[in-house]
């Protein structure tokens, strides 16, 4: 790989794990606020059902 290539690799990991850090952050505030409430009982079933259809439900709105 060149030099460029490793640099823009190592500026993509780290936009990816801010990327991680920023949905776990919004995560427990969804927990700890308890907003899932309006669309499931509890928040393991929110995590278990609407992560894969967040875009799909948002977008089809």
């Amino acid at each position: 790989m060149t030099e460029q290539e490793i640099c823009d690799r190592l500026h993509l990991e780290r936009k990816v794990e801010r990327a991680f850090f920023e949905a776990g952050k919004a995560l427990m505030e969804l927990r700890d606020r308890k907003l899932y409430r309006s669309t499931h009982k509890t928040f393991e079933e929110y995590c278990r059902i609407r992560p894969w259809r967040w875009r799909s439900h948002r977008f089809s709105e």
